[in-house]
């Protein structure tokens, strides 16, 4: 069920983007991690960005991450570079 879920979760997600779309669940269930570290780095080598999933983040967190960094990014340059992260 859970895997059904995944799999649909990914086909909405590159149906939706042109960006990749990489299930991180071996990652956070034990499994393949070299296959997963190699997606991601072809996505960040030829793309720059990528979409995760099969990490159990619930939605509603996952919609609030997003309107917040949306809101982050629309902001003037100067402010954005004036927020530094260590």
């Amino acid at each position: 069920m859970a895997e059904r879920a995944a799999r649909d979760v990914v086909e909405s997600a590159t149906q939706k983007s042109s960006l990749p779309v990489i299930d991180i669940r071996p990652l956070v269930e034990g499994g393949d991690a070299r296959a997963v570290a190699h997606e991601i780095d072809v996505a960040c080598r030829e793309r720059g960005f990528f979409y995760i999933v099969g990490h159990g983040i619930d939605r509603t967190k996952q919609a609030r991450m997003e309107a917040e960094a949306r809101k982050f990014f629309v902001r003037p340059d100067d402010e954005k570079a004036a927020i530094a992260m260590e």
